[in-house]
């Protein structure tokens, strides 16, 4: 089959792609490619990749490569994992598919409920943004809330996250908040939602291929009808494999008028606040981190990535099975500041940035802890990058430390 669909396809005039990279990973690497040029068409969905060791057609490996409309100087693909062997170097040739390969069947898509739920798709449901408010019966009306991320789901369709759980109401799939707002030195709460709120306002882009789905939001942190902060968060959601799936995700906020600083929870010093993922109950709890496996909780724990995996449910129809997602830390995420502590007040490192970890179901991101961040007009804006790792097995056999590796290693892409 493979054979004659290769054998359908046209050569096309197009340059050659080199890609350099620091190791081969036995993970699928997802690449998101900068091209100064227009050295490919206006629309890769259709395409497929020559990919060789030294510059020869020995080997060829179908490979879609996709274009985006937002970002049309860049190209997405996905590098499989091994491929290659031991080469650190390898070379692609673009050829135009008569056919389509089997495995690229499934596109992403799209599905908005008109009620406040947008979610993502590739042959079954992977996430759903909230943009709607929402407020389920018997909640208290002050945990209303949106800009959220809830359900994601599983490799086998297990829905992995919570959403207004009844031990911490406002704790909500995954989101970003913090719990010391202070806008001219009134403190708000954006963790609890008390005083301070996030509002949907509209969407940048939302496109969907056979690589990945791109989907751009525009928010704004709300006192009343005052907007202080100017909310951006970016997803790249790519397609899933047989161990696992990242979903790229990137915040971005910049003060409107007044200075704004925020600052994690100050009581007993647990620097709650960040980039948060609560998870939906489940059986077998394991947290692991960069250094290993937590048997207990942790605060502002130092780590370039913490997993949680269980027994979530519904279980697969094949018996049960461990699941798990992992939060990986971008290699250029901003440092701590300086000052910055542990729950023991002993000093933290400028990176990485510490963990709140909770065996009931919460990682977090403690950034910026117990120091305090402001965001003043004019400035250069905050950004937050981080990769989801959603995988089957625990984190080993997950390849956690591999998805990690791919994600924070440089790979170099260069047109010929």
């Amino acid at each position: 089959m493979l054979t004659s669909i290769l054998a359908m396809m046209i050569l096309t005039a197009a340059p050659n792609v080199i890609i350099e990279r620091p190791s081969v990973l036995s993970v699928d690497v997802p690449v998101r490619a900068h091209a100064e040029a227009p050295a490919f068409s206006a629309d890769a969905h259709d395409w497929f990749v020559n990919l060789d060791d030294d510059g020869t057609p020995s080997v060829e490996l179908p490979l879609a490569v996709q274009r985006s409309k937002a970002f049309p100087d860049d190209l997405f693909f996905i590098l499989p994992a091994g491929y290659g062997q031991n080469e650190n170097t390898l070379h692609m040739k673009e050829k135009r598919g008569a056919l389509r390969e089997p495995r690229f069947n499934d596109w992403f898509s799209f599905d908005d409920d008109g009620d406040g739920h947008l979610r993502i798709n590739c042959g079954r449901p992977i996430m759903t943004y909230i943009y709607g408010m929402q407020l389920p019966d018997g909640v208290p009306e002050d945990r209303t809330r949106s800009t959220y991320v809830h359900p994601i789901h599983g490799i086998d369709g297990e829905v992995l996250t919570d959403d207004f759980p009844k031990d911490h109401y406002h704790h909500r799939g995954l989101h970003w908040a913090w719990p010391s707002v202070y806008v001219n030195d009134v403190k708000f709460d954006l963790w609890t939602i008390y005083g301070i709120h996030q509002k949907f306002e509209k969407w940048l882009y939302r496109e969907a291929g056979p690589v990945c789905a791109l989907l751009g939001v525009q928010n704004g942190w709300y006192i009343d009808e005052r907007r202080v902060i100017d909310e951006t968060v970016e997803f790249v959601v790519y397609r899933p494999n047989g161990v696992g799936q990242a979903i790229d995700v990137k915040v971005t906020l910049k003060a409107v008028e007044s200075p704004v600083t925020i600052q994690g929870t100050e009581t007993e010093q647990k620097g709650y606040g960040g980039m948060n993922l609560r998870f939906s109950p489940r059986e077998d709890t394991a947290i692991t981190t960069a250094g290993g496996m937590r048997a207990k909780d942790a605060l502002m724990f130092p780590s370039w990535w913490a997993d949680l995996s269980a027994r979530f449910q519904p279980q697969p129809a094949s018996g049960s099975r461990t699941s798990g997602v992992a939060v990986l830390i971008s290699p250029d995420h901003p440092e701590n500041p300086k000052g910055s502590v542990d729950s023991e007040g002993k000093p933290m490192p400028p990176l990485p940035p510490g963990w709140i970890l909770r065996h009931y179901g919460f990682l977090g991101v403690s950034w910026p802890g117990l120091a305090k961040y402001t965001l003043s007009q004019g400035d250069d804006p905050l950004v937050l990058k981080y990769r989801l790792w959603i995988h089957r097995g625990g984190a080993e056999s997950g390849k956690v430390d591999e998805a990690d590796k791919a994600y924070r290693e440089r790979i170099e892409v260069k047109f010929e």
